[in-house]
Protein backbone atom coordinates (compact mmCIF):
# COMPACT_ATOMS: atom_id res chain seq x y z
CA UNK A 1 0.00 0.00 0.00
CA UNK A 2 1.62 3.36 -0.89
CA UNK A 3 2.39 5.78 1.57
CA UNK A 4 0.95 8.99 0.66
CA UNK A 5 -2.64 9.25 -1.14
CA UNK A 6 -1.61 10.86 -4.66
CA UNK A 7 -5.21 11.57 -6.26
CA UNK A 8 -3.23 13.94 -8.47
CA UNK A 9 -1.06 11.98 -9.87
CA UNK A 10 -3.06 9.06 -10.51
CA UNK A 11 -4.42 10.83 -12.83
CA UNK A 12 -1.29 11.03 -15.01
CA UNK A 13 -1.96 7.17 -15.18
CA UNK A 14 -4.58 6.87 -17.05
CA UNK A 15 -3.27 8.46 -20.24
CA UNK A 16 -2.55 6.52 -23.25
CA UNK A 17 1.34 7.20 -22.75
CA UNK A 18 3.48 5.19 -20.29
CA UNK A 19 3.62 7.29 -17.07
CA UNK A 20 6.76 8.04 -14.92
CA UNK A 21 4.47 8.06 -11.82
CA UNK A 22 3.80 3.61 -12.42
CA UNK A 23 7.07 3.45 -13.01
CA UNK A 24 8.11 5.23 -9.56
CA UNK A 25 5.00 3.47 -7.81
CA UNK A 26 6.82 0.36 -9.00
CA UNK A 27 10.11 1.07 -8.00
CA UNK A 28 8.63 2.47 -4.68
CA UNK A 29 6.69 -1.48 -4.13
CA UNK A 30 10.14 -3.36 -5.22
CA UNK A 31 12.22 -1.24 -2.40
CA UNK A 32 9.47 -2.36 0.39
CA UNK A 33 9.76 -5.33 -0.69
CA UNK A 34 13.35 -6.11 -0.90
CA UNK A 35 12.96 -9.51 -2.31
CA UNK A 36 16.62 -9.32 -3.30
CA UNK A 37 17.93 -7.84 0.33
CA UNK A 38 19.97 -4.62 -1.69
CA UNK A 39 21.63 -2.52 0.66
CA UNK A 40 20.00 0.73 -0.31
CA UNK A 41 22.25 3.53 0.54
CA UNK A 42 19.29 5.84 1.42
CA UNK A 43 16.03 5.59 2.84
CA UNK A 44 13.85 2.66 1.79
CA UNK A 45 11.05 5.07 1.70
CA UNK A 46 12.79 7.53 -0.69
CA UNK A 47 10.79 6.71 -4.07
CA UNK A 48 7.38 7.19 -1.42
CA UNK A 49 8.24 10.04 -0.17
CA UNK A 50 9.22 11.59 -3.59
CA UNK A 51 5.86 10.99 -4.77
CA UNK A 52 4.41 12.68 -1.92
CA UNK A 53 6.21 15.77 -2.74
CA UNK A 54 5.19 15.90 -6.32
CA UNK A 55 1.96 15.33 -5.12
CA UNK A 56 1.52 18.40 -2.77
CA UNK A 57 3.28 20.08 -5.31
CA UNK A 58 0.48 19.58 -7.73
CA UNK A 59 -1.94 20.17 -4.97
CA UNK A 60 -0.57 23.87 -3.71
CA UNK A 61 0.69 24.93 -7.71
CA UNK A 62 4.40 25.46 -6.91
CA UNK A 63 6.89 23.76 -6.09
CA UNK A 64 8.56 21.99 -2.64
CA UNK A 65 12.36 21.89 -4.28
CA UNK A 66 14.31 24.74 -3.06
CA UNK A 67 17.84 26.21 -4.73
CA UNK A 68 20.67 24.34 -2.75
CA UNK A 69 23.41 26.62 -4.98
CA UNK A 70 24.88 26.85 -8.36
CA UNK A 71 28.02 24.74 -9.73
CA UNK A 72 29.63 26.53 -12.73
CA UNK A 73 32.32 24.44 -14.66
CA UNK A 74 34.87 27.62 -16.19
CA UNK A 75 35.08 28.15 -19.52
CA UNK A 76 32.02 25.43 -20.69
CA UNK A 77 28.90 27.40 -19.41
CA UNK A 78 27.36 24.35 -17.85
CA UNK A 79 27.25 23.27 -14.33
CA UNK A 80 25.06 21.68 -11.90
CA UNK A 81 22.22 23.22 -9.58
CA UNK A 82 21.54 21.01 -6.88
CA UNK A 83 18.41 21.44 -5.27
CA UNK A 84 16.40 20.10 -1.60
CA UNK A 85 12.92 19.54 -0.44
CA UNK A 86 11.32 22.64 1.53
CA UNK A 87 9.23 19.94 4.07
CA UNK A 88 11.46 17.52 5.43
CA UNK A 89 9.18 17.12 8.22
CA UNK A 90 6.47 15.70 6.06
CA UNK A 91 8.65 13.50 4.13
CA UNK A 92 11.64 12.55 5.94
CA UNK A 93 12.54 9.43 3.26
CA UNK A 94 13.61 12.77 1.15
CA UNK A 95 14.83 15.51 3.92
CA UNK A 96 18.37 14.39 2.50
CA UNK A 97 17.70 14.14 -1.00
CA UNK A 98 18.96 16.08 -3.88
CA UNK A 99 18.14 16.68 -7.46
CA UNK A 100 20.75 17.45 -9.76
CA UNK A 101 20.62 19.47 -12.87
CA UNK A 102 23.04 19.52 -15.98
CA UNK A 103 22.53 22.99 -17.45
CA UNK A 104 23.82 22.65 -20.62
CA UNK A 105 25.01 25.20 -23.08
CA UNK A 106 22.88 27.20 -25.30
CA UNK A 107 23.64 25.86 -28.90
CA UNK A 108 26.01 26.76 -31.07
CA UNK A 109 28.21 27.68 -28.08
CA UNK A 110 31.56 26.84 -29.49
CA UNK A 111 30.83 27.99 -33.13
Amino acid sequence: MAKHETPLLDQLESGPWPSFVSDLKQQAEVRAKNEEGVEFQIPTDCVDDLLGVLELSYKHGRTHWKHGGIVGVFGYGGGVIGRYCDQPEMFKGVEHFHTMRVAQPAGKYYT
